[in-house]
């Protein structure tokens, strides 16, 4: 009885935790890559430059990457359609120091991908308050091109 109850619970977890949880959205899924400038379709890596390249797997540049854990769709309350994916992800820098994030996508159907970060339009707005600037990769809002095939 206890491990028929224990097995019940668990499924339960599992159904709910799925049902959080979309699918790699079609614009990624066929293995697609964006990137920030359209010249880097050709390149692999993209060394010591602001480009950014963007696949299912996550968002890379120079010294800075996301890997995303997680997309889920953001419906729209007016129609129920999804316009808009949410992404989870773990990022890090040169630095060695590693953080969550969560990005916004917006596909577009000329082949065009808008990104928005959350923690990079948060930090770029504690820059603009202080006196310090600094410069980096920002994601604050980005355009991203799809690399034709």
């Amino acid at each position: 009885m206890i491990a028929k109850t224990f097995l019940a619970a668990l499924g339960v977890m599992a159904a709910s935790t799925l049902a959080h949880a979309d699918a790699i959205p079609s614009f990624l899924s066929d293995g697609q890559k964006y990137v920030t400038d359209i010249k880097a379709c050709t390149a692999e890596v993209v060394e010591e430059t602001d480009i950014l390249q963007l696949t299912k797997d996550g968002v890379f540049g120079y010294e800075y990457g996301c890997n995303f854990v997680q997309f889920m769709d953001v419906r729209d309350v007016g129609d129920g359609k999804v316009y808009q994916y949410l992404a989870i992800s773990a990022c890090g820098d040169d630095s060695g120091v590693t953080r969550p994030d969560m990005f916004t996508m917006m596909p577009s159907d000329e082949g065009r991908l808008y990104i928005t970060s959350q923690n990079e339009y948060l930090t770029q707005l504690a820059l603009e308050r202080s006196s310090t600037s600094t410069e980096g990769h920002w994601i604050v809002e980005k355009e991203f091109v799809r690399c034709p095939n």
